[in-house]
């Protein structure tokens, strides 16, 4: 089983630098949130509401951006699930590593 702490402590700082980003690409992530729940390690970045037309635009550009911080981790394991709910609308990216 992996021990999150120092994973979700460094996931911190990527999260920040990632949305950082996002908002000089004008993504404008709106919130985000770092859990560790039932041995898996959760990131969700939220954004406003948008057309449905933009929403996969946005959706995977802001994944890539995420995607790209994150292979800079030196505690996060290598292989990481990735989701954006653009089919949906939803107005989200998320990513996790499981454990155990």
């Amino acid at each position: 089983m992996t021990n999150w702490d120092a994973a979700q402590t460094e996931l911190e700082q990527i999260a920040e630098d990632a949305t950082d980003q996002m908002r000089k690409h004008g993504l404008n992530p709106e919130e985000r949130s770092i859990r560790v729940e039932n041995h898996e390690l959760w990131i969700t970045i939220w954004f406003p509401d948008q057309p449905d037309t933009k929403v996969l635009a946005r959706n995977q550009e802001a994944m890539t951006i995420l995607k790209e911080k994150i292979t800079t981790s030196s505690s996060l394991p290598t292989t990481v699930n990735a989701n954006y709910e653009a089919d949906t609308g939803e107005n989200f990216i998320t990513a996790w590593w499981h454990s155990g």
